[in-house]
């Protein structure tokens, strides 16, 4: 175990929710329906590399000052092990046949919407973390070429990448008034400043069935007024309210569809169900289980279940 590792993975985590942080405020089409796959994006983003196998190889490459037969050897099969472990890397989506079908040996899957979210925050992480939020582009261009993406993946891939790159060129212009200003995250943000420095969502005030104020939001965070509820329209209709506890602390998410997923949210009538979350002692999320909502919580939701 190393330190230089243990700082790396933390950095490239802040930087993967950085990157997806910036695409609920600015894209937010892009980001309305990956409500389950918000919290893989932002709290649990590469946690195999948590695992014995993959964190010892991998530190033993990067930081171990030797790349001997057997460290190399490791750190290939670590990464296979990651690569099957996590499907936001698009290898995880190729099909490897025992024989030819239709005179290939492999098959391309497409690659689902939410995956290539996280893939593209994944990615874009390496730009936040060089303070040039454009690199991703010139990366792209250049790797894309050896990628195999289905075509509807790679279709979605660039559809999200020319959004990002069109809304960065209009803020840039609202930001300095010039176009293709290359300023990243060091020199200013690349978000329009508001509120003394904080990007600030419009909200309103709506009441639920027990007549309790709920606050409308764009963007649900982790953290939010204390004792307060707040609620999220999704692009497809889907509605999430979400619970904070006297510290301020999301504890609980409660929502009126199974957000696509039938086979993960088996619940109620229509999907709806209930997420508590879960922290370990150090204060980190840690999990988020889904359960059937109580009598009391139907009740006091019946306005939009």
């Amino acid at each position: 175990m190393s330190f230089q590792y243990d700082q790396y993975l933390a950095n490239h985590r802040a930087n993967v929710k950085r990157g997806f942080d910036w695409l609920c405020e600015n894209l937010p089409d892009v980001t309305n329906d990956v409500s389950d796959a918000a919290w893989q994006i932002e709290f649990a983003h590469d946690k195999s590399k948590d695992e014995e196998d993959e964190y010892n190889a991998y530190d033993a490459y990067f930081y171990g000052n030797n790349r001997s037969y057997k460290v190399v050897q490791d750190y290939q099969r670590a990464w296979l092990s990651h690569i099957h472990r996590n499907p936001h890397h698009w290898q995880y989506w190729i099909l490897i046949h025992d024989d030819m079908e239709n005179g290939e040996l492999e098959t391309i899957l497409e690659m689902p919407y939410d995956y290539i979210v996280e893939m593209i925050c994944d990615w874009w992480a390496f730009s936040w973390a060089n303070g040039s939020l454009y690199e991703i582009f010139n990366w792209y261009a250049e790797h894309s070429k050896f990628m195999k993406l289905a075509p509807r993946t790679r279709e979605t891939v660039e559809d999200i990448l020319d959004k990002i790159k069109n809304r960065l060129d209009s803020l840039e212009i609202e930001h300095s008034g010039v176009k293709g200003m290359k300023w990243g995250v060091r020199n200013g943000p690349p978000y329009p400043i508001k509120d003394n420095g904080r990007v600030v969502s419009q909200k309103s005030t709506l009441k639920n069935a027990a007549g309790k104020d709920i606050i409308s939001v764009t963007h649900v965070e982790l953290t939010g007024t204390p004792n307060s509820i707040t609620q999220i329209q999704r692009k497809n209709g889907g509605i999430d309210r979400n619970y904070y506890d006297g510290n301020g602390r999301q504890i609980k998410q409660i929502s009126n569809n199974d957000h696509g997923q039938p086979q993960r949210h088996p619940y109620g009538k229509n999907g709806e169900h209930a997420h508590d979350y879960v922290y370990d002692e150090t204060g980190e999320l840690c999990d988020r289980p889904a359960r059937e909502l109580t009598q009391k919580e139907r009740k006091e939701n019946g306005d939009f279940l």
